[in-house]
């Protein structure tokens, strides 16, 4: 018995008699079908449209049916649950997935001009309407990639003939499609026809089709897709921000268009299409559409449904001149309104917190204040900073609400806003957080680390000043200094020393022992007011000229004791010699230099250290004057107690090192250990898939092997030594990866000896860290070289800079990476997806300044990853092939242009195994040693290992210029490379979840007309152009990560073994 509500099962042969033929023509009287055989799912009213545009189906069609309205109406399939999966998110941000627009047509009447209107629109926005940087967005996976000659066109539109994916459900693709368009093009034509048979009324077009429905319910996909469109326009958040109906009239043989026929519109149903509803309401709610909004919806008729279309305002052809054709009118107005919604899209606070540096900070500002709703009005005058929000005047916040009243921008803006946002401001003036940048980078307190923890990092000073804890101990150590100041005026105490008497006043207790104690204690008294109500910086550069200023007057005290026996000034018979001897006082002085010298050089050097240390020193000299003093109780007990403070204190700093350490590795191997297991469970589920593709690599690779011969051979397993280990050709691949970055690294090294060989031996001896050697900055621990820095050390030129580069970066990127998409990838929606371009915003400022005290000692210029972008590669191979392309774009290191030799790596094809193909390793006879390999060549004599292997890297990264492959212009210099996939690379951390490639560039550009014009280096110097350093990182798909663990886990295997 059949279900209640459904119709009878149909049997199988009256099944297939009943399935249309795509040669029919009169699409339009299809009725719906209800099949129990799992092969022949329900057909809708869009079946015209798959049948007209050629699109393959899972479907048969039997050749046998003559009429479709014999076939009956029945209950629907299920949508697919891919549209569940497959839709987008809130709308955050114009470099997400997305579709400029979406076109809607009638396959019978629309189908021969709507792909000249949509190669028109692409056209016309590459040449005459250009899309503002940062609007581009990625192609939606959802449906198929058009191509990497079309990636480079900025505008992105579905069209079903060109988007619909092969072998995938076409309702699903659609609808995700739309989901993810901004713009909703709806063709509506209405045509009137005899038909030449009956010789009655027949109703074409869009709209024309729909009348049919009073009769035949069915589903009618174009007015699906109204349905779909308009309650996916009302729902917040969503990618579709209009709907831009086209309206047809009859077109004339001149080529000009009639008056839209609006009497047509008084013939559509007025009732509901029940089915169409009822399909709408499934894919709705799988969409997240509230049940509320879908209930209204499907109580609409056909005719209300089409109003709502017709409410929107419209494109009308009948208004055309004569001298214009329909595409390029009609493309113009569409681009018209995207340009407009992607205007207002960026000014929306989503978009708002990703392209300004400060808007996050301005809404967060904002949202307390109860006026987010002002935001798009700030934004649109260009306050993008508290700074600049800090510094408007009344008048011209009374000149921006005129100016938006005017331009009726602010319609449903609340009255009295504008005096709270007065208000707002005027407090916001009085808060540091309105301070430029580099105000607040001074004022930043690091307070929130542990005292036992903050002693062992690079700012242990300010960090310590910064704490309460540190400023009492500072109070207590200035007031203990007075207590021997007070006693030089009591009992003699400028006549004896160490409880000897001298019979003279001592002038090195006048000019040292007085004014050291005394000094002290007011430097510490003053460095506890800075940290306290200045800034924790100031109070660590007045301590750092303090603890210098200790080995002058170390010094001064004992040439003062000299000078004094010399002068015979001194006690009878004392004499030089004494003073230096046992228990004299230039010898007890002389012993504290080391000391004081010690911790003056690690807190300049090592401040990380300095705490430490200077406990450590403490110990060691009270340890000695112990033995000196013993014969003295009282001092003989002080150096006890300084003995016990000391190490104690030293040993629970060590301690809590330890404890953190421990702690953080067991975290971190708890980490990796579940991330070992997950790889594992991704290893099961892919191996039944990937064994029989890897046997036929594998005897592929056995055959070619064979025919290369023994030499082809032994260069191979020299290049890519663990090629040979297994099948995967992802190891030689990761070999000749990490021989290449390792070429970019010595030649990175060699420029810093040459600028490390350009300085003195006493200024290098003195150099700080920090200010490194040029524009390199000293190395430290194994590092090869020491980091580039930026040219600007003014953290708010670096933000200004970063805020004009960003979104023209991403897109040059972009365009850069459009060539390398790969067209072999998985699915046929992957194809051109990889290497995918994942933008990132600039990089926050209170971040920014945090990782500027944390790791760089406040160092601006080392903050070269305010603008960032990632790029996600398929596999090892098109990873490889990324950076062979950026290689290729850039000159490494700070070296004259003229003086870079021109070097092209070939890269094996994605689709060929790299065993098998050995990229041509010669050095050209032209190519002269860089400037480094000169001046090092006494050094290098002496390595002659050393030498070797540079020369096999110079090798490996320069080779001749070949006509076949010509040149290309070099956008970037590479100014740093970390290579944290290879284990024998120095950035390769175990314990760490980093398994990427990090590039630093640096980029030049200029202005031309108000937008930002990259330039090659060979330019830079002629057009005066800025230059700024960005990172990129490059970084494997799922895929790739399944492989490289692989790999990685036979890599320490055989380590271990």
């Amino acid at each position: 018995m059949p279900q209640q509500g459904h119709e009878a099962d149909v049997p199988l042969e009256t099944a297939r008699s009943s399935i249309p033929d795509p040669r029919i023509d009169n699409v339009s009287e299809v009725q719906s079908v209800s099949l129990t055989c799992p092969f022949s799912p329900q057909r809708t009213g869009a079946l015209e449209r798959s049948v007209q545009s050629g699109v393959a189906h899972m479907y048969s069609y039997h050749p046998s049916i003559e009429n479709l309205s014999e076939v009956p109406a029945s209950s629907f399939v299920p949508p697919s649950p891919s549209i569940r999966t497959g839709k987008p998110g809130l709308l955050r941000s114009l470099r997400t997935e997305l579709f400029h627009f979406f076109l809607s047509y009638r396959v019978r009447t629309e189908e021969g001009m709507i792909e000249g209107l949509y190669d028109k629109i692409v056209r016309m926005a590459s040449e005459e309407k250009p899309l503002p940087f940062g609007a581009k967005g990625t192609w939606p996976r959802c449906a198929r990639s058009p191509g990497p000659e079309m990636l480079y066109n900025r505008v992105k539109g579905f069209l079903d003939k060109r988007c619909l994916i092969d072998g995938k459900d076409w309702e699903a693709s659609f609808v995700l499609g739309l989901a993810h368009s901004m713009l909703f093009v709806p063709l509506l034509s209405f045509y009137e026809e005899v038909d030449e048979e009956s010789g009655g009324k027949v109703f074409r077009g869009s709209l024309g089709e729909l009348v049919g429905l009073d009769q035949r319910d069915r589903v009618d996909n174009v007015l699906l897709e109204y349905i779909i469109a308009i309650e996916w326009c009302r729902k917040e958040g969503t990618h579709l921000q209009s709907i831009y109906p086209i309206l047809l009239g009859k077109r004339r043989e001149d080529g000009s268009f009639e008056e839209f026929p609006w009497s047509g519109i008084r013939m559509l149903p007025e009732k509901p299409a029940m089915q169409t509803n009822e399909r709408a309401a499934m894919i709705l709610s799988m969409l997240g559409v509230d049940e509320k909004q879908i209930q209204s919806m499907k109580q609409r008729t056909v005719k209300q449904t089409v109003e709502m279309i017709l409410k929107h305002q419209a494109c009308k052809p009948s208004d055309m001149a004569s001298e214009h054709q329909f595409n390029e009118f009609c493309a113009g107005k569409i681009l018209d309104v995207i340009l407009r919604d992607i205007e207002l899209l960026q000014l929306d606070p989503n978009e708002i917190a990703f392209k300004y540096p400060g808007g996050s900070e301005i809404l967060q500002w904002l949202q307390e204040r109860s006026l987010l709703g002002t935001a798009p009005t700030l934004f649109r005058h260009h306050i993008d900073s508290l700074k600049k929000a800090a510094n408007l005047t009344d008048n011209d916040l009374r000149d921006i609400f005129t100016s938006e009243q005017d331009q009726q921008a602010l319609p449903t803006f609340i009255k009295g806003q504008e005096v709270s946002l007065r208000m707002a401001i005027a407090d916001l003036r009085k808060q540091k957080r309105s301070d430029p940048y580099s105000q607040r980078l001074l004022d930043f307190k690091d307070s929130k680390t542990a005292i036992g923890t903050a002693v062992w990092t690079t700012n242990a000073i300010e960090i310590v000043m910064s704490k309460l804890q540190g400023q009492y101990m500072f109070t207590v150590l200035a007031f203990v200094g007075l207590i021997p100041a007070y006693f030089l005026f009591s009992n003699n105490g400028l006549t004896v020393w160490q409880s000897r008497y001298y019979g003279v006043i001592l002038w090195a207790k006048v000019v040292f022992y007085f004014p050291f104690w005394i000094s002290n204690s007011v430097i510490l008294l003053k460095s506890v007011y800075e940290a306290k109500y200045v800034r924790p910086h100031k109070a660590r550069s007045t301590l750092e000229k303090h603890v210098l200023r200790w080995n002058y007057m170390f010094l001064l005290g004992i040439l003062a004791e000299v000078a004094q026996i010399l002068a015979g000034q001194h006690q009878a018979g004392w004499t030089v010699r004494d003073t230096f001897s046992y228990n004299g006082i230039a010898f007890q002085l002389v012993m504290y230099l080391p000391a004081i010298l010690t911790i003056s050089l690690t807190f300049k050097y090592r401040e990380e250290y300095w705490v430490p240390a200077w406990l450590l020193v403490a110990f060691v000299l009270a340890t000695v004057y112990s033995y000196f003093w013993r014969e003295y109780p009282l001092y003989f007990t002080m150096c006890c107690f300084m003995i016990a403070f000391s190490s104690v204190l030293f040993i629970y700093f060590v301690i809590i090192r330890i404890r953190t350490i421990s702690e953080a590795r067991h975290k971190l191997g708890q980490n990796v250990k579940r991330y070992v297991e997950e790889w594992e469970l991704c290893l099961q589920a892919t191996n039944n898939t990937e064994d029989a593709s890897e046997s036929c690599s594998l005897q592929q690779d056995t055959g070619n092997n064979s025919r290369r011969g023994s030499s082809g051979y032994m260069n191979m397993r020299r290049l890519y030594p663990d090629s040979i280990v297994g099948p995967l050709d992802t190891r030689g691949a990761l070999q000749t990866l990490w021989e290449l970055t390792s070429a970019v690294e010595e030649e990175l090294a060699q420029q810093y000896r040459s600028s490390e060989a350009r300085v003195s031996l006493w200024k290098w001896f003195l150099q700080d860290r920090n200010n490194g050697f040029g524009r390199f900055r000293s190395k430290a621990g194994g590092a090869k070289y020491g980091k580039v820095r930026q040219r600007s050390k003014d953290l708010d030129q670096l933000y200004e800079q970063a805020n004009t580069i960003n979104s023209a970066l991403h897109d040059l990127f972009d365009d850069l990476l459009a060539p390398l998409h790969s067209s072999a990838c998985s699915t046929q929606g992957d194809a051109g997806r990889y290497p995918l371009l994942v933008c990132g915003p600039v990089k926050q400022p209170q971040r920014a300044i945090e990782k500027c005290v944390r790791s760089y000692r406040r160092d601006v210029g080392c903050l070269t990853d305010l603008v960032r972008c990632t790029v996600v590669a398929d596999n090892v191979e098109q990873l490889l092939a990324v950076l062979c392309e950026i290689r290729e774009r850039s000159v490494v290191g700070m070296e004259p242009v003229e003086q870079v030799e021109e070097c092209h790596w070939s890269v094996p094809p994605p689709s060929s195994p790299l065993c098998n193909q050995v990229p041509s390793l010669s050095l050209s006879d032209s190519s002269s040693p860089s400037r480094g390999q000169k001046f090092l060549g006494w050094l290098v004599s002496s390595k002659r290992e050393e030498k070797t292997s540079q020369e096999e890297q110079q090798q490996l990264m320069h080779s001749p210029k070949t006509e076949q492959r010509g040149s290309k212009e070099r956008w970037f210099r590479m100014t740093q490379v970390k290579n944290r996939l290879h284990p024998s690379s120095h950035f390769f951390n175990p314990m760490t979840g980093y398994r990427d490639l990090s590039l630093n560039l640096e980029v030049g550009w200029t202005f031309d007309s108000g937008s930002v014009v990259f330039l090659p280096v060979e330019d830079w110097e002629q057009h005066a152009a800025e230059s700024y350093i960005v990172e990129v990182q490059v970084r494997g798909g799922t895929r790739m990560r399944l492989r490289l663990t692989d790999w990685l886990r036979s890599t320490c295997a055989g380590s271990m073994r």
